[in-house]
Parts: C-alpha cells; structure tokens; sequence
C-alpha cells in the first residue's frame, strides 16, 4: 500500500501535503478495517484531487469529516449501500464509524461529488470490479441513437476512451491488450500477403476456365469470352467457388504441384486454404487485442477472426456469409463477404435457400449454400 500512496502524494502541492496525510490516514484506516485495497485507492485519489484545487475546500473544517465525506461519495458511487454488492455498508454507518452525524456526512459527500463533478455511473470512481457490470455506464450516444459502446467497432471504443467517455477501451478489456495487438496484426498482415499471393496465382490458373463458366453461372458476366473484360474484383464471387469449393478442389491440387518446400509461414497458409469453408457469421464483439468473435450459424460454433475491416466497421450483431481459414490460432476471411442484413435474409428466405429460423443446421451442404447466395448477392 505504501508505492501506490507515495505515488499519488507526489500529485499533491508540497502545502497541501500535510493535510492530505491528515485525510488520507483517516481513509486508509477506514477502508482497511471495513472495506478493502480498492475502496483505499480511490479515496486518496479523491483526496488529491481535493487537495489540487484552487482554493482547497479541505482546507476549512475538520479532517474527520472530509474523510466520511470522501468515502461516503464513493460509497454512493459504487453502490456500497446495496446488499448484493460486497462490501456493503449502510451509508448512516459510514458517518457513525467516522463519527459523523449522517446529515453532516451527507451534506460533506455533496460538497465533495460537487468539488470533483462526480456524477451517476461516473467511470472515473468506480471501482474496478464495478465496472463491467456498470451496464448504464455503457451506453452512449453514437450518431443520435443510444448504444452499448462494448458492442461497437473498436474504432468507436477508441475514440470514446480517448474522449474520456468510458474508463477504457472493451475490446482489450481493464488491463489493455496485453501489447499482442502489434503483434497479432502484424502476423495477420504476413499471412494476408501470402494469401493474397497464392490466391492471385490460383485465380489466374482458373481464369478463362472454371472461373469464366461460374461468373455466367452466377450471372456476372453473359458469355464466357467476356472474362478478359473484368477485373478479378468483379467476378470474386465466382473465383471464390472456382478456387474453394469442394468439387472444384482446385487449391488442394494447386499446394500439390507447388515446387519446393514452403517455409513455416507459408505452409501454415497453404494447409489452412486447402480446409477453408464458407458459412453464415454473427459478429458476437471485438475480440481483445485484434479481431472479432464469431459465431457460426451453421454448426454453432465460435471462433476469433482477425480482420482489419470488420473490427473496423461491424458492430456486435452483423451477420456475413463468407468463406474462412486457419492458418494460426486465429482465422481469415478468403476475400469475398455478403452482408446478411434484413432484406437480404428476406430474399434468401423467399428464394428457399436457407431459413434463420432453422439454424444451426451442421450437415447443411455449404458450397450450394455459397452458390445460392453469391447468385442473389448478384443479381
């Protein structure tokens, strides 16, 4: 206990030392004898900031006071006075404990959340273990709607955080990312380049062939000849099913005939392309450090994606139809996704290709299902 109250004394003018110990042996004593370590912090970060302002108001009346005062505001704060949180103290007590008549201890608490703007569900003294289950303290407004920050992109936690709108940033969680974050973006972005690499390969091999018949078959293009006009963006849908799909199998015997042997990186991605599989998504949140958590609705089945886009742009509840891999203890999208929103779902419903309410459906034959839904997505 002594670094941490070293620490924050250091924040405090020299004149106002003396009375910050004064406070702060009052508090500490207190929280250790009825609260906890937690509790003890927070009041001698609030005593600090007292001690900061310009005039102090601790200055004037006595010490035993400001103390209840001080831990009487954080008790509001973090609900100490409900019995389903631990600890738990009747605010009255917490002014008999300090000697305190409650009146006084109540009007010294106002004084106190007046002098610090402390408000309701203020992230900046709740305790740690209060803050994620701080529904209310969650919930901002974003673009004129109210919404679960917890549940957006991780750009929009960030610039939140930043704003000092939220205590920090959900997607890396109270203690931050670990610093895997560079570090998994960075694998990420080496096994995206080989992908893209081989991919690129693949779709030139197929390219005239497999891929020109699936485009007229999804209607992307109407002649087969018309192939050489587009741009391989144009006709993905199509290179996707070429290159994945388990009756063309052209990626297993594309990593069959490749000369020489891949290094580890490599191969990781080659192995993990030749199991892809294509399903329908939830996007369940931002994953903590990189990338989001899924959920599959065709098997029910979880797992951590990395990807630069979705983290970006997808809030919790998106639902995409795309193709994914494995190449390391996270997965990847193979290129293509179609945004399963409301009138689309309604589309595929109407076509009977596949039913929301009948999922998870594990033997559902997913390259008809790929195809199904590249066609609409087309047309």
């Amino acid at each position: 206990m002594s670094t941490r109250r070293s620490a924050q004394s250091a924040a405090v003018p020299k004149t106002m030392l003396g009375r910050y110990h004064e406070l702060t042996s009052l508090t500490d004593a207190f929280c250790r004898e009825h609260l906890n370590d937690d509790y003890a912090e927070l009041a001698r970060r609030a005593v600090a900031a007292l001690c900061r302002k310009r005039p102090s108001p601790v200055l004037s009346g006595q010490t035993h006071t400001w103390a209840c005062g001080v831990v009487y505001a954080l008790g509001q704060v973090n609900f100490l006075d409900s019995k389903r949180t631990l600890p738990h103290m009747r605010l009255a007590d917490v002014c008999v404990r300090f000697g305190v008549a409650p009146s006084t201890g109540g009007n010294k608490a106002k004084a106190v959340r007046n002098a610090l703007g402390i408000g309701p569900w203020d992230h900046r003294w709740m305790l740690p273990g209060r803050l994620q289950a701080a529904g209310l303290m969650w919930l901002l407004e974003v673009d004129g709607l109210v919404v679960d920050i917890r549940g957006m992109p991780r750009p929009v936690q960030v610039e939140a955080c930043e704003r000092g709108l939220i205590p920090y940033v959900p997607a890396d969680g109270p203690q931050g990312d670990g610093g895997s974050r560079a570090t998994l973006l960075e694998l990420y972005d080496c096994y995206r380049s080989i992908s893209t690499a081989h991919h690129s390969a693949l779709a030139a091999q197929l390219w005239r062939g497999p891929i020109a018949e699936i485009g007229v078959r999804l209607g992307l293009i109407e002649a087969a000849a018309q192939v050489d006009e587009r741009e391989l963006d144009d006709l993905a849908c199509a290179a996707d099913l070429a290159i994945y799909s388990d009756h063309a199998k052209a990626a297993s015997c594309y990593v069959a005939e490749l000369n020489g042997t891949p290094a580890d990186g490599e191969k990781r991605v080659l192995d993990a392309m030749r199991a892809a599989h294509f399903s329908v998504f939830r996007v369940m949140g931002c994953h903590q450090g990189a990338g989001v958590d899924l959920t599959d609705l065709i098997s029910g089945q979880t797992l951590w994606l990395v990807d630069r886009g979705l983290e970006a742009t997808a809030p919790a509840g998106t639902e995409i139809a795309t193709r994914v891999f494995q190449p390391d203890g996270f997965w990847m999208t193979a290129g293509v996704a179609v945004v399963m929103d409301q009138e689309f779902w309604q589309r595929v419903e109407a076509a009977g290709v596949i039913h929301r309410k009948m999922l998870p459906i594990p033997s559902l034959d997913r390259d008809r299902l790929a195809e199904a839904l590249y066609r609409l997505a087309s047309e």
